[in-house]
């Protein structure tokens, strides 16, 4: 039941989705940060990565299939995410999971954080 799996996340993460690089191979800023809910789950889970590489990830988040305002979420790798405590970790990975009726959830698999606070 959709209002059972929402009911499991507590935490709310920001995404600014991935637009493109400037000449220097920098990341341009994204369009509007957008918020979800999510559950937060410490792991040390093997992933490999778009670059065939394999990492340990630290932190995976299942997001609500919806942002904040209700529209829907298309997540990537290149997207930078800030959890809670205003970290912001580089993602391994990001995997849709579909159910017997097609898309269900993502699961971003993210590295050790690295905080923002001093």
């Amino acid at each position: 039941m959709e209002s059972d799996w929402l009911s499991t996340m507590p935490e709310t993460v920001t995404v600014v989705a991935y637009i493109g690089h400037d000449r220097y191979s920098d990341p341009l800023p994204g369009a509007t940060p957008k918020q979800f809910r999510c559950r937060l789950e410490q792991t040390s889970k093997e992933i490999r990565g778009q670059d065939g590489l394999v990492r340990v990830a630290a932190t995976v988040i299942f997001p609500w299939k919806n942002d904040t305002t209700g529209a829907a979420l298309v997540l990537t790798e290149r997207d930078k995410f800030t959890l809670p405590d205003g970290a912001t970790p580089p993602v391994l990975a990001v995997e849709r999971v579909d159910d017997e009726l097609g898309f269900h959830h993502y699961e971003v698999y993210l590295a050790h954080s690295v905080s923002n606070s001093a």
